[in-house]
């Protein structure tokens, strides 16, 4: 999945996404159905707080990571690809590892575990 996330520069997140699978070499394809978050972007908007010291440095960019969202809906791990530092990895992180369940994917009419890449862009408003 591919997630483009804008975080305000009052600490509220906003954004919109493009979900899409990326299949990871060696993950089986293709699958009957996607794992899914139907409210993604409400949840980001509600759950993820620019961080105090990206935004009192000016820092925007993205935060890259990889999820495991298991046969159960649970994301079972996330891992940072491409880090952006001042707070934003630690945010990504705790957000993603503290969602509720996804819908998990389905393969051969069974639910699957799916791995997924995500990209968060972080952006200060402008004044």
């Amino acid at each position: 999945m591919l997630l483009l996330l804008v975080a305000t520069m009052n600490g509220m997140a906003q954004g919109s996404s493009v979900l899409m699978a990326i299949h990871a070499p060696g993950w089986p394809l293709p699958l009957d159905r996607e794992a899914s978050f139907p409210s993604f972007d409400q949840y980001l908007t509600e759950h993820l707080v620019y961080p105090e010291m990206a935004r009192t440095n000016g820092i925007e960019g993205n935060v890259q990571v990889e999820i495991i969202v298991g046969s159960g809906g649970k994301v079972l791990k996330v891992s940072i690809l491409k880090g952006l530092g001042f707070g934003c990895d630690e945010a990504v992180l705790k957000l993603l590892n503290e969602m509720p369940p996804w819908s998990p994917a389905y393969k051969n009419g069974r639910p699957a575990t799916q791995k997924i890449n995500l990209n968060l862009r972080f952006k200060l408003a402008s004044v």
